[in-house]
């Protein structure tokens, strides 16, 4: 099944993590895109990853096409765990607005979130120099 998905941190194929890798194997196109709402930093033991939540400001990201099968929407959401939940969404390219599903966290972020100005997750690692979460919930 073709779904359309907006990736904004460790699914996104410059990431370079397991998941990325999976989800770049299935990728039909994509286009860098934004979508309304605020991102934070959540730290982890072995890394960080993103967090998107209701608020004013873009998130950078990109929008994917991807070739799923249901075992496949099944395993990313199991990566993002029960902290997100998977909504759609209406994400702005170059070519005009339209809707994706993503990811968006669901639970009071925790005292040490940060939160990413810019909107840029993979931008912020770099500035920062802080290591990204690689792998999540078991995959």
């Amino acid at each position: 099944m073709r779904k359309t998905l907006f990736l904004y941190g460790t699914l996104m194929s410059h990431a370079d993590t397991p998941m990325a890798r999976f989800v770049q194997e299935r990728v039909v196109s994509s286009l860098e895109a934004d979508a309304p709402g605020k991102l934070l930093a959540i730290p982890s033991a072995k890394g960080w990853f993103p967090a998107l939540v209701p608020g004013q400001g873009r998130v950078k990201g990109v929008l994917a096409e991807l070739d799923l099968t249901r075992a496949d929407l099944m395993k990313l959401d199991r990566y993002e765990g029960r902290e997100y939940r998977r909504i759609v969404l209406r994400v702005r390219t170059s070519e005009g607005v339209s809707s994706a599903q993503g990811w968006v966290w669901t639970v009071p972020p925790s005292e040490e979130s940060v939160l990413i100005e810019s909107g840029d997750f993979m931008a912020w690692l770099k500035k920062t120099g802080l290591p990204i979460l690689s792998q999540r919930n078991g995959t």
